[in-house]
């Protein structure tokens, strides 16, 4: 006998030895709510076990299978489940027959956390939190400089009447020891039409004096917010931040 999803045993009433099934049960239960495994997958489809399913509550999937791909249920547990997908290509979760309604579609960078009752889910992170505001997962964004030329990393749209906020932070790589860290905030409002930055502030975190930037602007032509880099002259450096928007109409 065992639980119905987790499959956790279950410990009977004659039984000798309790605390060996009392024990498995309870390691069981730790690696189901606390454990992570990282999962290589190439593109077309993968299968992830039960076992896997069960017994972690992270799956990351990792390679660069350079092509989309699909990531199979097993049909045999219900639960949640978040899955990250740090390979190079978008990922779709399905069930055990290639189908299901509410699949997780996850983008590179990006994580979903969903329930998945065996055959459908529902996918968590989708899920509107009001009418009139929209909030983000953490998206990744990267880019590599060769001079001193200021380069958008990142945009974020601004409607007629709405204000966005953008929080995170980054990383710029340069040669040997020359790194930089940032972490940043802005925020700004389009006002009918005309956009403008309400405020900003950029911590930067280098003990070895570069002079590498990062800065947050409002570009009225184009309305949006923008995260941008600038690097130093001859140069290759690269940038890779990680950010989270809040749009209120």
């Amino acid at each position: 006998m065992a639980t119905d999803h987790l499959a956790i045993p279950d410990i009977l009433s004659n039984q000798d030895n309790k605390e060996v099934t009392a024990n498995a049960a309870t390691n069981l239960l730790d690696r189901a709510i606390s454990a992570n495994v990282a999962l290589a997958v190439a593109s077309g489809l993968n299968t992830l076990t039960t076992t896997q399913a069960r017994e972690n509550v992270v799956i990351e999937l990792t390679g660069t299978p350079g092509a989309v791909l699909q990531l199979r249920m097993p049909d045999t547990n219900k639960r949640m489940l978040t899955v990250v997908n740090n390979s190079d290509d978008v990922c779709t979760v399905e069930n055990s027959a290639g189908a299901g309604t509410g699949q997780p579609v996850i983008s590179v960078g990006e994580a979903s956390i969903f329930h998945y009752d065996g055959t459908n889910f529902i996918d968590i992170t989708s899920l509107a939190i009001t009418e009139d505001v929209s909030i983000t997962q953490s998206t990744i964004a990267t880019l590599q400089t060769t001079d001193a030329t200021v380069t958008d990393i990142a945009t974020i749209a601004i409607a007629s009447g709405e204000t966005a906020m953008v929080r995170g932070f980054g990383v710029a790589q340069g040669p040997s020891t020359a790194s930089v860290g940032f972490e940043f905030i802005g925020t700004a409002h389009n006002a009918a039409g005309t956009t403008t930055l309400t405020g900003q502030t950029v911590r930067t975190h280098d003990d070895q004096v570069n002079s590498y930037a990062l800065t947050i602007d409002a570009d009225d032509t184009g309305d949006t917010l923008r995260i941008r880099a600038t690097g130093i002259a001859a140069t290759t450096i690269d940038w890779r931040i990680s950010y989270e928007t809040v749009v209120e109409a």
